[in-house]
C-alpha cells in the first residue's frame, strides 16, 4: 500500500477516535460490538487467559507483537476508550480495564512505566505481562523520526525547524534518561518474577521472529502448531504494513513511521560524536549490561 493510499485510512483513524472521544453512545456500541464477539469467541475457544498484556517500550516492535497477538484466532482489541488520562500517567488503577467485556480474549499494549499502580493491577488481575524494549540508540532515532513526521507531538513543530544535528541532539538529552530508565524498571520487575514477566528485545523479535513469536505463545500458555504460528504472522505484519516477507524490504526503504528506524545498528547513520558521548554517560553502562556493547569503547 503506498503512503498516498494509507491517508486517507489514517485521516478515517482520526475521524473515528475523535468519534469515540467525544460521543459516549460511540463508546458504548462499540463496547457491545466487542461483548458479543467475545461471548461468542469464548463459547468457540478456550484459552488459558483472556487478555494477554504489553508492557512495551515505545518503538521497540511492540505493536508488531500485539498485532500478532490480536490475530490469534479468537483474541481481538478491548474497546476502545478515552485513553488520554492514561497516556498522561494520570489514569493507573482498575477503570482502565473496567470497560473490557466479562466474555471473550483481548490483547492489550501500554508503553506506561512499572508503576506500583500498574504492577498491583497486574498481580491482581493474573496478567501474564510481555516486555518489550531495545537498543536505547535506535530507540531514539525511530523516536526522533516519528516525531518528524507526528503534528501532535510536543517538539513536532520544534523538530521541524532546527538544523537537523540540532533537533537530533535535543532529542536524545530529552528522552534519554527516562527510556533507560523505563527499560531498566521493567526488568527489575521482571528479574524478580520469571513467571509472571517474559522479556524479549527488539533484536531478538527481528533475527529469529518466528521462534520468538512462539516462545511468546508457550508463554501466555498457548500451543500451536507451526503452520497456524506462521499463518498468523502473516495476518499481524500485513496489519503493520507490509507481510512477513517483505519485512526486509519496508526497512530498506524506510516505510512507515514506525519502522523508520526498524534497522539495528543504524544509530551510527544519525549520531554525532557529541551524541555518542552524551548516550555513554547516561546509558552506557545499560548496553553493556544488555549485551549491545563490551566496553565504552564504542563509536561511530
Amino acid at each position: 500500500m503506498t503512503s498516498l493510499a494509507r491517508k486517507p485510512i489514517q485521516g478515517a483513524k482520526e475521524i473515528l477516535c475523535t468519534l469515540y472521544r467525544r460521543h459516549i453512545w460511540v463508546r458504548r456500541l462499540d463496547r457491545f460490538r466487542t461483548g458479543i464477539w467475545g461471548i461468542k469467541n469464548q463459547l468457540q475457544f478456550k484459552y488459558p487467559h483472556r487478555i494477554l498484556f504489553i508492557a512495551g517500550m515505545a518503538k521497540s516492535g511492540s505493536s508488531w507483537v500485539h498485532a500478532f497477538l490480536r490475530s490469534i484466532p479468537g483474541f481481538q482489541r478491548p474497546p476502545i476508550v478515552d485513553r488520554s488520562a492514561v497516556a498522561k500517567g494520570e489514569l493507573w488503577d482498575d477503570t482502565y480495564f473496567s470497560n473490557i467485556p466479562k466474555f471473550g480474549y483481548y490483547a492489550l499494549k501500554t508503553h506506561a512505566s512499572a508503576s506500583p499502580e500498574l504492577l498491583e493491577i497486574i498481580h491482581k488481575m493474573n496478567l501474564p505481562t510481555l516486555i518489550t524494549y531495545r537498543d536505547i540508540r535506535d530507540q531514539l532515532v525511530s523516536r526522533f523520526h516519528h516525531i518528524l513526521v507526528d503534528p501532535n507531538s510536543l517538539h513536532y513543530k520544534l523538530y521541524n525547524e532546527l538544523p537537523r544535528e540540532e533537533a537530533f541532539s535535543h532529542s536524545i538529552e530529552y528522552a534519554i534518561d527516562p527510556y533507560r530508565d523505563w527499560i531498566d524498571d521493567w526488568l527489575k520487575v521482571a528479574e524478580k518474577e520469571p513467571n509472571v514477566y517474559k522479556v524479549i528485545s527488539y533484536e531478538q523479535l527481528l533475527k529469529n521472529t518466528f521462534e520468538v513469536y512462539r516462545d511468546i505463545l508457550l508463554f501466555y500458555g498457548i500451543d500451536l502448531p507451526d503452520h497456524k504460528i506462521r499463518s498468523i504472522m502473516v495476518v499481524a505484519d500485513a496489519q503493520t504494513k507490509g507481510g512477513v516477507g517483505s519485512l526486509a524490504e519496508r526497512i530498506r526503504v524506510g516505510g512507515g513511521a514506525n519502522f523508520r528506524g526498524g534497522r539495528t545498528g543504524d544509530w551510527r547513520n544519525h549520531f554525532s560524536r557529541k551524541d555518542v558521548e552524551l548516550v555513554k554517560e547516561r546509558a552506557g553502562e545499560q548496553l553493556i549490561r544488555l549485551g549491545y556493547e563490551k566496553d565504552m569503547n564504542w563509536g561511530l
